[in-house]
């Protein structure tokens, strides 16, 4: 999952009250479930960094009339794949208690006692260990409807 989205600056606000200033990004509503799955809801306990960049052109979009790629099932992912897509998930983020997704691939790198992502592919031991992560996550994110 990418944690990159385009979108268009139509306003800026400033909160003096805060010293702040609130910048606001449209974006196409079909974003807008896969924006809430790498951000998460607005939670003003816990902030979220990001960046903005501005894009020298509009971004392709995808129009109606065009067939969508087809997803690829969660379960035919390699596991390395399905673990680098999790460490940029802030909801997985939320839940092993780390800010980035570089402390999430350290964490998944240390609890499965591996170097790299990738072992996950090819030593059995390692990816159950991994698994067992992604099965608990997943009860936790429907526990907590995130």
């Amino acid at each position: 999952m990418t944690s990159a989205f385009a979108g268009t600056y139509s306003d800026l606000k400033f909160v003096k009250s805060r010293k702040v200033a609130q910048v606001v990004i449209e974006m196409p509503i079909e974003d807008a479930n896969r924006f809430l799955s790498a951000f998460g809801a607005p939670d003003p306990a816990s902030e979220v960094w990001c960046a903005i960049a501005r894009l020298n052109h509009a971004p392709e979009t995808h129009h109606a009339d065009e067939p969508e790629k087809p997803r690829r099932p969660w379960d035919t992912l390699r596991p390395s794949a399905r673990a680098a897509m999790l460490c940029n998930e802030t909801a997985f983020q939320a839940y092993i208690k780390v800010q980035s997704a570089d402390q999430a691939a350290q964490k998944v790198r240390r609890h499965c006692g591996i170097e790299s992502r990738r072992e996950l592919d090819t030593d059995e031991t390692k990816r159950m260990k991994f698994e067992m992560v992604e099965r608990d996550f997943q009860r936790w994110r429907e526990e907590k409807h995130f």
